[in-house]
């Protein structure tokens, strides 16, 4: 949904927002790192060795825009891709089912009871989370009401957002 046209009232996005007429707060910085089902588990995996490792591993589709995990990902492995997912659920229900390693964002492999974290965490992925608004509502009452507790809440997990918990 494109906020500039006001299709939404809030968005959660990977980027400071650089389109005019938006505004935005940094409310959390987001980690990446390997992850596997525990029925698979493989050992610690070190991410500067990808390419000689041989696993099965599952990214979403190259064909979608260009997610930073899945360019990741591929620039390192000689081993091909053994599944491509079309939606970021799909992906992480592969894994969970033991299909292959994935690189995931820590709030969500880390929340996982299923899976396994197999690597430190992957530097070059992080990034800041911004929560955006279009800039004329940010007098708004009841957006502010709703983007503070959805601020409040997501710094609240700092920790799964960063990878710390584990």
């Amino acid at each position: 949904m494109d906020l500039g046209r006001r299709e939404a009232c809030l968005g959660i996005r990977n980027a400071r927002p650089k389109t005019p007429g938006l505004a935005g707060q940094r409310i959390a910085r987001v980690e990446f790192a390997i992850y596997v089902a525990n029925h698979s588990f493989l050992g610690r995996l070190n991410v500067d060795a990808l390419n000689t490792l041989t696993y099965a591993w599952v990214t979403l589709s190259s064909k979608l825009n260009a997610v930073p995990s899945t360019l990741w990902l591929t620039q390192r492995l000689q081993a091909p891709i053994t599944v491509e997912f079309s939606s970021s659920l799909a992906l992480l229900e592969g894994v969970k089912l033991g299909v292959g390693c994935a690189v995931l964002p820590c709030f969500i492999g880390d929340a996982q009871e299923s899976l396994h974290r197999v690597s430190d965490i992957i530097p070059e992925l992080g990034h800041d989370q911004w929560l955006v608004c279009h800039a004329e509502d940010r007098d708004n009452t009841a957006i502010n009401t709703v983007k503070e507790a959805i601020a409040e809440l997501i710094r609240s997990e700092q920790a799964l957002f960063s990878g710390a918990l584990v």
